[in-house]
């Protein structure tokens, strides 16, 4: 899903295909700080997850640049925040916010 915002993508075939993705593996995983990271986790399970069908990975491959400590967290958070049913006021809080798209190509 690499390039692509995941809420649309979701919007427009969430009831027929299965999101995997989105959290940026260019710039977030590689160098994002802990809330950089937390955001785009938020964010993305806000977006993608409602309504079932969604996959929590990065945007693309991870690479040799990918920070350890950045993917690991990135897989804490979805098991803390990706787990059905998502909270409510995490959508709320996140479903609109555009940080996800600051690093689209």
């Amino acid at each position: 899903m690499a390039g692509m915002d995941i809420g649309e993508v979701k919007r427009k075939y969430g009831g027929r295909i299965a999101v995997i993705g989105n959290v940026d593996c260019s710039y977030v995983i590689p160098l994002g700080s802990e809330k950089e990271v937390e955001d785009a986790v938020k964010e993305t399970i806000a977006k993608a997850s409602p309504g079932g069908g969604h996959v929590m990975a990065s945007s693309n491959s991870i690479h040799p640049a990918v920070k350890p400590s950045n993917y690991m967290l990135m897989i804490e958070l979805t098991k803390k925040y990706g787990t059905y049913p998502i909270d409510e006021k995490l959508i709320e809080e996140y479903a609109g916010r555009k940080y996800i798209s600051k690093y689209l190509v």
